[in-house]
């Protein structure tokens, strides 16, 4: 079955198909609009992907207040900041249209979009998602939205595109064994962890891991609080590599040492217990991805955000939680 929606009889489909929906939905819009959460029917456990990002809010496309409730809802809220895709998935039913979630879509423009039950199309829809929900919306990122949105002018969205922030989140791969600490560097160290205890998010269920790297490289300049970075991590050696749940950068400390060596210390978010999966796996999920990881480095950024996706969801720390 298929058939061609188009202004009210859109939106009265997608509010029965929510209504009547007896498994967890799955939305995908850029934005997301002040009250909109009334005009589904939403459950505990559904997912939202949208593209909270800090231009978007600044532009008042996206309403982060509106996040937040959905969240205090029991909606598991995602963010993709190059999303434009409007998907609206119910069980065995979709809808792909121009709509995003917001009263203005539903009350003033004039939206069209396919609604199918074609068993091949659902199952690619739900892959697509898969495929984009590695990147969860924290308290944090959430707050400081909050604290930049600006209302659109009108009381309306502007309906530009998502904006692409500059300093947007890069996503790296680390490869490396245990290693010491030099003890003389242990106040900068310690210095460094107790900057980055303060941005820790979700403190009861997480724990701060460190990196020391002893040379000035590129990725050192580079790296940023925010970025998220892939351990791929071998206890000794001999031992093979294994990969863990991709983790959020919350500080980076630079100094030089004792003996004049410019020394850097990453300190990432990470569960305190997760699953770690073989690189072979690892090594497949990038190709199937896109990524060719080749000879194994210390360091290799996925730049490509349609590469990157697949991978974080692969290893996200829910996909990876400890059973």
């Amino acid at each position: 079955m298929e058939k061609f929606l188009s202004g009210k009889e859109l939106w009265s489909t997608l509010g029965k198909l929510s209504k009547e929906c007896r498994t967890r939905q799955m939305i995908a819009v850029p934005y997301v609009g002040k009250d909109s959460s009334s005009l589904l029917k939403f459950r505990k456990n559904d997912v939202l992907l949208c593209a909270l990002t800090e231009g978007n809010s600044k532009a008042g496309n996206i309403n982060p207040a509106e996040i937040r409730s959905l969240q205090k809802q029991g909606i598991r809220v995602y963010q993709r900041d190059i999303l434009h895709a409007k998907i609206y998935l119910f069980g065995n039913k979709v809808v792909i249209c121009s709509s995003n979630l917001s009263k203005h879509s539903k009350g003033v423009l004039d939206e069209a979009g396919i609604l199918t039950n074609d068993p091949a199309v659902v199952k690619e829809v739900r892959q697509w998602f898969n495929e984009r929900l590695g990147e969860p919306v924290t308290p944090g990122w959430l707050e400081h939205c909050e604290e930049v949105y600006r209302p659109p002018k009108g009381g309306i969205s502007t309906g530009k595109k998502p904006v692409a922030d500059k300093n947007q989140q890069r996503v790296w791969i680390l490869f490396g064994s245990p290693a010491n600490f030099p003890a003389d560097e242990g106040k900068e160290r310690k210095s460094g962890s107790q900057t980055a205890k303060k941005h820790l998010e979700k403190p009861k269920t997480h724990d701060i891991e460190e990196w020391r790297f002893g040379v000035d490289l590129k990725f050192t300049k580079e790296v940023k609080r925010g970025d998220l970075a892939i351990q791929v991590f071998r206890e000794g050696k001999e031992a093979p590599y294994k990969v863990c749940p991709h983790g959020r950068v919350l500080n980076k400390k630079q100094f030089k040492n004792k003996k004049g060596k410019f020394v850097t210390y990453l300190y990432l978010e990470m569960p305190k217990e997760y699953r770690q999966i073989k690189f072979e796996t690892f090594t497949n999920i990038c190709a199937d991805a896109g990524l060719i990881l080749g000879k194994v480095n210390r360091i290799r950024e996925i730049q490509d955000r349609a590469v990157q996706s697949p991978i974080l969801a692969a290893v996200s720390p829910e996909k990876l939680k400890k059973k």
